[in-house]
């Protein structure tokens, strides 16, 4: 019976953690900032067990019968496993409210109390009920109680690996919650049918390990290594952003590890006593330095092993596997005995037998009191106003201060030699950080500073260092880490704005997408006095321009990072000193949440976010986030949308334009520069004008550098219109991509390892398969034909337009090759007729009535049949007419001839009696 519940303890602890994997991803479309994110479910979730330990400690002092408790625990994981099926539709109601529309921290912070503490207090009982249920003797309690806490948290390491890397991304977070729910409910039916025997307190007095420690202290001691685990698991989600780029990985990477130190470390733990513990203690401080020392070595040393490998499906996750391993190797050992102080310092509680299991309750909740503490403060407000670094050596004070007690009382003056030396070392051995904030992940070839001394490489200062990268400035916000990067060289001299290692904008390489962003809905909007929204702020670029453009008089700019929008200051030279601008205010603030409580209406939002495989950035491409815009914008507003070729798959984009179409009647996709798009969207139709260019001398010098100073450059920009973007849409494959159910950073991750790009032109192939395709319809074949067939290409394939149209050029040449080498090699078969037929239908070749005289004195039944059906086309009918052999065709085909030809019957009896005359 006790290996079925030892089974069931895992259960519990698989569905505990892949529920609070799904809550973040909840709680990150709710927040906005996956930073923030973490930070509050992590601190609320635990908070609420704290709760539960405390509250379940003192229960299980009052039920004497273990058949009772464990039966009374049944109904407490039905409880959990039916709150988190209903979950769901509880988030629903709150995310709909008014509440939802708030930034502030701490009202966030009410809300996912109001959401998670009902079932994270039901979660709480495990450890101590459990504690309480199954030892047989005193001398069982400490070991028995380690193995519950160790195979609870393997469970959960099971848990998070499962829910973040299959259900989440499978099915979504709505029906993955529901399943995880169901398992706890069918794990519940186990501890309510139990038959266990005996009395929970039938053990002997003294169930407390020898030692002369304050009871204050080890409370404390309980107190403090929950600060320090949960603070340490959120700095390196950060520093891992840094190293792998902040993708979905990250924070499942992090935590899984976490948990599986912890759980591992409380489950091997065989000897309880002070010799043990000291040991535990020295190596916990020691193993916590050592990789803080290596964190600003780590992005190149994993750089290092990905420009060795080939961009490959196997290799991207050889990769990310090998990622997950270093990280064990550097972050698994300190965790590991972090892990056993909890059990350590329960072991050292004074108790006895009528309140073992309280006194767990009592030190649990001060543990997780302490993961609450070091969740908020130091893994979120503390980066207000210190850096990363600053708060990483204070977690290891506070580490090595707290120690120092038990040290001095357990006389163990080496381990307090070598802790001191560890503290000595992280607090004057440098930490460079210039490879966290250039964001090596990109890199994807060697560079100069690939495989060569990684100590060396990154203790190089830029002033020293022969590099055409130099670090202007950085800062480590509450939500990101931002640096502004100076590119130079005797070609470019360009700034970059890096989030969290990524590049999001730069002044000189994104100019035309930066610039054209504002100018295409300024252009396309007829309106005097203009309010605009922008999403994103990037370099600032955007932004600027738009308030400098004559018609615009306010903007509301919605960035969600302090940080970016504090150095988006250094480059006032480039964006127009926008920060200082009339009519600008700028909103610090995710953009659901502006948008859910904004009470006016925009003639133009601009969206800006970051590629869609980062993430929280994939929730702006959602249907949801469309249908707050088209809200928030007036009749005749427009949406401006950017997105990208690199990174990005066809399904992807795809699928983007599918939920823009949703709220939005028409749409155009415009090019702005090599990769990049936009989709400008309205529910009116609308053109773009530049006729009053000589009174906007600001937009009159932009579209003069970009060279588009009349509407017919302007124009040629346009890659696809309405119809053929619904064409699109219709023949592509896509994600059902919403913000319950997000597809985009799982899938777009194996592009941006690859370095794939998806130009809008290969999408295309689609559509010509789909012309062949016989269960195609004829209006759609005829709308595909007039999307490429129709193309004005000249005689070498190329287009005398915008540059970009020469792709479609391209896929007609293509697309044709076969039927031109058909005719030139087998000119009188059935095949060469055909080809001919259909290259006259779209005038890739000219008329030659040469080829078709060969086909007018047949006596093949088969050609005059194909003579006969190519006749239906007008074009065909015109060159073919005067050159039939009338005499050659039977009174059945000449009926043929009518029957299919019924459009022009009249024509066709007047040609047959002019000829039988």
């Amino acid at each position: 019976m006790k290996n079925l519940l030892y089974l069931v303890i895992l259960t519990t602890g698989f569905c505990s953690l892949g529920y609070q994997v799904t809550w973040q991803k909840y709680l990150s479309v709710l927040v906005g900032s996956e930073a923030r994110s973490a930070t509050i479910i992590i601190s609320i979730f635990l908070l609420g067990l704290s709760l539960g330990y405390w509250y379940f400690g003192f229960f299980s002092k009052k039920i004497k019968e273990r058949k009772k408790l464990l039966k009374y625990y049944g109904y407490i994981e039905l409880l959990t496993g039916a709150y988190a099926i209903l979950f769901p539709t509880f988030f629903n109601l709150i995310f709909d409210s008014s509440l939802a529309s708030s930034s502030n921290l701490f009202v966030q912070l009410l809300i996912t109390s109001l959401l998670l503490i009902p079932c994270t207090f039901l979660m709480g009982a495990t450890i101590p009920i459990m504690t309480a249920v199954l030892p047989d003797k005193s001398d069982d309690i400490g070991l028995v109680h380690s193995k519950i806490y160790g195979i609870n948290t393997l469970g959960a390491f099971v848990g998070i690996i499962f829910t973040a890397f299959y259900l989440v991304p499978d099915i979504g977070f709505e029906l993955s919650i529901i399943i995880l729910g169901f398992l706890n409910v069918l794990s519940s039916l186990i501890y309510i049918t139990n038959k266990l025997q005996g009395e929970v307190e039938d053990k002997e007095d003294n169930l407390t390990i020898s030692n002369n420690f304050n009871e204050k202290m080890i409370l404390a001691g309980g107190l403090v290594s929950g600060l320090i685990s949960l603070s340490l698991e959120i700095i390196w989600i950060r520093v891992l952003a840094f190293t792998i780029g902040n993708s979905y990985l990250v924070f499942p990477f992090i935590l899984s590890i976490f948990i599986l130190g912890i759980g591992l470390g409380s489950l091997t733990l065989k000897n309880i006593n002070s010799e043990t513990f000291a040991k535990c203690l020295r190596n916990s401080i020691v193993l916590t330095v050592l990789p803080f020392l290596l964190t600003p070595y780590l992005p190149l040393f994993i750089s290092n092993f990905r420009v060795m490998l080939l961009s490959h499906d196997a290799t991207f996750y050889l990769f990310y596997t090998v990622v997950y391993l270093v990280l064990i190797i550097m972050i698994f050992p300190g965790v590991f005995y972090l892990g056993r102080l909890l059990p350590f310092f329960y072991a050292f509680l004074n108790k006895n037998k009528s309140n073992y299991s309280y006194r767990c309750g009592q030190l649990y909740f001060l543990n997780t009191v302490g993961t609450f503490l070091g969740a908020v403060f130091f893994g979120y407000l503390l980066f207000y106003f210190f850096n990363l670094e600053t708060i990483y050596k204070l977690l290891i004070f506070i580490l090595f201060t707290t120690s120092f007690y038990f040290f001095k009382h357990l006389l163990k003056k080496n381990s307090i030699l070598i802790c001191s030396l560890s503290l000595l070392l992280a607090l004057v051995l440098p930490y460079p950080r210039k490879y966290q904030i250039k964001g090596l992940f990109r890199d994807r070839t060697p560079t100069h500073y690939h495989f060569k001394n990684i100590f060396k490489q990154t203790l190089k200062s830029d002033k020293t260092q022969k590099s055409d990268v130099k670090i202007i400035s950085f800062q480590d916000g509450a939500n990101s880490t931002v640096g502004l990067v100076h590119y130079y060289n005797p070609t470019l001299n360009d700034y970059s704005m890096m989030v969290n290692g990524k590049s999001d904008s730069s002044v000189r390489g994104d100019f035309g997408t930066l610039s054209l962003a504002a100018v295409l809905p300024y252009l396309a909007s007829e309106k005097k006095d203009l309010s605009v929204a922008t999403v994103g702020i990037g370099t600032g670029v955007t932004s600027g321009l738009v308030s400098s453009l004559k018609r615009v008089k306010s903007q509301d700019i919605i960035e969600i990072s302090s940080a970016i929008i504090d150095i988006s200051k250094d480059l006032k030279e480039f964006n127009y000193d926008f920060h200082n601008l009339p009519g600008v205010k700028i909103h610090a603030q995710d953009a659901f949440q502006f948008f859910k409580s904004a009470n006016r209406h925009y003639d133009i939002i601009i969206s800006e976010p970051s590629n869609p495989w980062v993430m929280g950035n994939e929730n702006l491409f959602t249907q949801y986030f469309y249908s707050l815009a088209q809200k928030s914008l007036a009749e005749d507003g427009l949406l401006l949308q950017w997105f990208h070729s690199y990174s990005n798959s066809p399904q992807a984009i795809t699928s983007i334009l599918h939920n823009i179409k949703q709220h939005f009647d028409f749409l155009n996709i415009f090019v702005t520069q090599l990769g990049d798009y936009v989709v400008l969207a309205s529910n009116k139709p609308y053109k773009l004008n530049i006729d009053d260019l000589e009174n906007d001398p600001v937009l009159k010098k932009v579209l003069k550098k970009l060279s588009l100073n009349n509407n017919d450059r302007i124009n040629s920009l346009r890659l696809f219109n309405n119809e053929q973007i619904d064409l699109l849409i219709q023949v592509n494959q896509r994600y059902d991509h919403d913000i319950f159910t997000p597809k985009l950073s799982f899938n777009n991750l194996k592009y941006f390892f690859l370095g794939k790009a998806t130009l809008l032109s290969e999408i295309m192939p689609i559509m010509i398969k789909n012309l062949a395709d016989n269960s195609v319809d004829w209006e759609l074949k005829k709308r595909i034909n007039k999307m490429i067939l129709n193309e004005n290409c000249d005689e070498k394939g190329k287009s005398n337009q915008h540059e970009v149209t020469n792709q479609f050029c391209t896929l007609k040449a293509k697309l044709f090759k076969d039927d031109l080498e058909t005719i030139q090699n087998n000119p009188k078969s059935l095949k060469a007729l055909d080809s001919y037929t259909k290259l006259r239908k779209y005038t890739i070749i000219p008329k030659d009535l040469g080829f078709l005289k060969k086909y007018c004195v047949t006596n093949n039944s088969k050609l005059l049949n194909k003579i006969l059906m190519a006749l239906t086309d007008d074009l065909f009918f015109k060159e073919f007419k005067n050159c039939i052999s009338i005499s050659k065709v039977s009174n059945d085909n000449k009926n043929k001839l009518s029957f299919v030809y019924q459009a022009k019957i009249n024509k066709f009896n007047q040609l047959i009696q002019s000829i039988r005359n």
